[in-house]
């Protein structure tokens, strides 16, 4: 990083690797990506004494350059240990009858998930219904991860190290294993989910006249990306009396529909 001064190191104290390719004088040592850490500074000395306490490989090569921001920004990105595993349910796994009756049942509800196109954890999910007296029920319903990472397991302090999913180019390193991100919390359609929901009865001026907060089971009824959602607000594409969506562009994969919900109600 040409942020920080150049730094001392003895050829003691390398990296067994890094070690054999200075004896042998392995041109490829000057291009060494590496962590290193500072020992020592005096006040007589222009640059610091450090160990190199990391190899991350060869300057140019991608892979390399990864390894260096992830180890840069301190992004836990090692493999799920046994013990996070072992906290996750048996598969396949069905919601317990128990947690429909502590819960509110938003399964036959209006409900549909707007990600990007090439989402797998969908983790957030809207629902809109009309009642009888001319209100619109709004549902907005985020995935209840907290349903399967208890307090102080192995699975909540290592989600409490990631803090958070990286996204990169190439891969994606989730903050919780990939069984709860892209499956049982992830809000797919046509299977029933366990979500925390706020829902709005709103009146024609968008007024709210009543609430609710609370957990529930819900059930998406399509999976739509961002593009697509746009194509239906700008009428870009529409209904048929079959209800069939017409003038789809080219290059979209029009999605499954799930459940008693019919296109024209998602329009």
């Amino acid at each position: 990083d040409a942020r920080f001064p150049k730094m001392v190191v003895s050829v003691n104290d390398l990296p067994i690797d890094l070690k054999h390719k200075y004896q042998v004088r392995d041109s490829r040592l000057c291009s060494e990506l590496v962590a290193a850490s500072v020992v020592e500074w005096k006040e007589d000395r222009f640059s610091p004494n450090a160990v190199v306490t990391q190899s991350l490989g060869q300057g140019g090569v991608l892979d390399a350059h990864i390894a260096a921001i992830l180890f840069e920004h301190a992004v836990h990105s090692a493999e799920f240990s046994s013990s996070v595993l072992k906290c996750l349910p048996e598969l396949p796994w069905d919601i317990p009858v128990n947690e429909f009756e502590r819960r509110r049942d938003l399964t036959n509800s209006r409900t549909f998930t707007i990600d990007p196109a090439t989402a797998r954890d969908l983790d957030d999910a809207l629902s809109i219904d009309s009642l009888e007296n001319g209100l619109l029920r709004i549902g907005v319903h985020i995935a209840d991860v907290s349903y399967f990472v208890h307090p102080e397991t192995e699975l909540d302090k290592e989600a409490q190290k990631r803090s958070t999913s990286v996204y990169l180019i190439q891969r994606v390193l989730p903050m919780l294993p990939r069984v709860l991100c892209e499956d049982l919390c992830s809000l797919n359609p046509g299977v029933d989910r366990l979500a925390f929901s706020i829902i709005w009865d709103i009146d024609k001026s968008g007024q709210i006249v009543d609430q609710w907060i609370g957990r529930s089971v819900i059930k998406s009824c399509c999976k739509l990306s961002y593009s697509q959602a746009q194509d239906i607000i700008d009428g870009r594409v529409m209904v048929n009396n079959n209800d069939k969506v017409e003038n789809c562009p080219e290059d979209s994969c029009w999605p499954e529909l799930y459940g008693p919900i019919k296109w024209v109600e998602i329009f």
